[in-house]
């Protein structure tokens, strides 16, 4: 979240953007604290820095409208819908940005969103193109790349198929394992915080997470956490890293 609320205001100003949502305890604990990310990266102590939106979900399959006009004429409009549940809200999301793709008329949108929004096979590429989508995501795999297309060639010759992401994503894990021990010898897992490594669909930039936040020493460390993440922004018909 916190990703994201940086790239929104590094390029629109807090005025134009507005946080969707349903009037449900997920939805306005998610909407809360996106709001604290924002105050906190303005250094303020207002509750609410972006605009919020409540949809009634009965809306977008029954009423006429559901965003009640509230698209600027005169400059952008830009939503963050942080929904992100296939279980819970798939279904509110599919029908928020179909509505909202009709509703908008010719006025200029931005929609950021999760992951949800590249991975629904109900979402179809009007809606991206439609909506200029902002998708935060932790992996991307660019096929037009030199070394992909040299990987996907291996792959199928050694093993008369395609590579699923899966197939990418375990590779990646494995080469940043390999280069971490090669590197720092059989005691790697605590140094992993001080080596990056930009692979085929991911880079790595992990920290560590501590049970005590004040001794930070290695027998209080809780997990460790790959902090890297993209902005996938969709332009010229296919997304692209911004």
């Amino acid at each position: 979240m916190a990703k994201m609320v940086e790239h929104v205001k590094e390029n629109y100003s807090d005025e134009q953007v507005f946080l969707l949502g349903r009037k449900k305890r997920k939805d306005q604990g998610m909407m809360k604290y996106i709001q604290n990310v924002a105050a906190a990266m303005n250094r303020s102590g207002k509750d609410k820095t972006f605009q919020e939106f409540y949809i009634e979900e009965d809306s977008l399959i029954n009423g006429e409208m559901a965003y009640d006009s509230i698209f600027y004429t005169d400059k952008t409009s830009v939503f963050i819908l942080p929904n992100w549940s296939f279980v819970d809200d798939e279904s509110f999301v599919y029908n928020a940005i179909r509505k909202m793709s009709g509703e908008k008329g010719l006025n200029d949108v931005v929609l950021y969103g999760m992951p949800i929004l590249l991975e629904s096979d109900k979402i179809k590429f009007e809606h991206y193109s439609n909506l200029n989508m902002r998708i935060v995501r932790t992996s991307y795999l660019d096929r037009e790349e030199e070394a992909v297309r040299e990987f996907r060639k291996a792959f199928f010759d050694k093993y008369q198929g395609f590579p699923s992401e899966e197939s990418y994503r375990g590779f990646d894990m494995m080469m940043f394992i390999g280069r971490s021990l090669n590197a720092y010898g059989k005691k790697f897992q605590y140094f992993l915080d001080t080596y990056e490594s930009s692979l085929y669909q991911t880079e790595f930039d992990v920290h560590k997470v501590f049970s005590d936040s004040e001794n930070q020493s290695l027998k209080d460390i809780e997990y460790l956490q790959n902090n890297h993440l993209y902005i996938l922004e969709f332009k010229d018909n296919h997304f692209v890293r911004n």
